[in-house]
């Protein structure tokens, strides 16, 4: 049974923590009070614990509420009883209740008794506004879960822009220590030219332009040479 409880608790403290669905979270609450008033052993608090598990709802809730709620109930058993016996001794409702006991299924409510009468009504009474506050509950408690969990986001968001920011620059400097690192073995090594070698690579260098120069001549009188032929060609065409 401890460890029964234990599961319980621990699957409704993982539901709120998740923040999932809290109008689920109300409707068990509500309904688990309503099954933790009634007394046990007749067919009314039979047929609401076949009412929560037919229903959507958190069902672990509901449970850990009738339990709680059934531990409290005994407390309340003079008003439940005052309740009852009210609505049992009145006059319109008395002739009515006298046929219904006669019936063979609702003989086995023990409506007739006050302080099963009464504590059902009770619990009816509260059903609303238990779900209405605990829905209210329930959903404040999420907002603030959910804003806890985006500000965490953010801040691990930050942190990993700041850590990619870091190696962005450590890899930056790795890169320049390198290069700067390369450059001067690079400077190092390139030999110096001498001036027999200077004047060698000038004189190649500039009989490289003339043949450039004298290549571009020719292609020029060429292109002019076909230009004239074209002329000449066109000028017959024309006198004949």
């Amino acid at each position: 049974m401890i460890f029964w409880l234990y599961r319980l608790k621990k699957k409704i403290s993982r539901a709120v923590a998740q923040n999932r669905e809290p109008k689920l979270l109300a409707r068990g609450v509500a309904l688990g009070l309503l099954l933790g008033l009634c007394p046990s052993g007749n067919l009314t608090s039979l047929s609401i614990a076949l009412l929560i598990f037919c229903l959507h709802l958190n069902h672990a809730l509901a449970a850990l509420t009738a339990i709680a709620t059934a531990l409290v109930a005994p407390a309340l058993d003079p008003v439940s009883h005052w309740v009852g016996l009210t609505i049992l001794s009145d006059p319109p409702l008395f002739h009515l209740f006298q046929t219904a006991w006669n019936q063979p299924m609702l003989a086995w409510t023990d409506l007739n008794n006050t302080i099963v009468l009464g504590s059902f009504t009770i619990g009816l009474c509260l059903y609303y506004p238990v779900l209405r506050f605990s829905e209210h509950l329930f959903t404040k408690l999420s907002k603030e879960n959910n804003a806890e969990t985006e500000s965490e986001s953010e801040e691990i968001d930050d942190m990993r822009v700041m850590a990619s920011e870091g190696d962005s620059q450590s890899q930056h400097s790795i890169a320049n220590s390198t290069q700067t690192h390369g450059n001067s073995t690079t400077t190092r090594r390139t030999p110096t030219l001498t001036t027999k070698q200077e004047k060698t690579y000038a004189t190649n260098e500039q009989a490289r332009r003339t043949t450039s120069g004298e290549n571009q001549e020719n292609q020029e009188n060429q292109q002019l040479q076909l230009l004239l032929k074209r002329l000449r060609e066109q000028t017959k065409r024309r006198a004949s």
